[in-house]
């Protein structure tokens, strides 16, 4: 796949120059990762998807990046074909994400 889809999900990041200055908490990659998952372009949610997994720091890991990733969590379930591999990866990796996010909260 790719093409203008790709293109259309790619580009909220390429218009902002400061995004690696301003790093929202995930928000702006989280919205690319639902639009691929919405697409089927299941490589490519992954691939937006790792950067908020590895770079968040435990203080961004807050409620409102928790429910985002809830959703993406949620999205991947409904997809067209929910077991591909791929799909569970990136369940499994959110999992683990909130699993160290609660930790940290336990720790502080």
């Amino acid at each position: 796949m790719g093409g203008a889809a790709s293109d259309a999900a790619q580009r909220p990041l390429d218009q902002c120059d400061c995004f690696d200055r301003l790093r929202p908490p995930g928000g702006v990659r989280l919205q690319q990762v639902q639009a691929h998952l919405a697409l089927g372009q299941y490589d490519g949610a992954a691939e937006a998807l790792t950067p908020v997994l590895r770079d968040t720091p435990p203080e961004h890991r807050v409620r409102p990046l928790l429910q985002r990733l809830d959703e993406v969590h949620t999205q991947s379930l409904t997809c067209e074909q929910p077991r591909e591999p791929i799909l569970c990866t990136i369940r499994e990796a959110i999992t683990d994400f909130r699993r160290q996010a609660v930790v940290a909260e336990l720790i502080t």
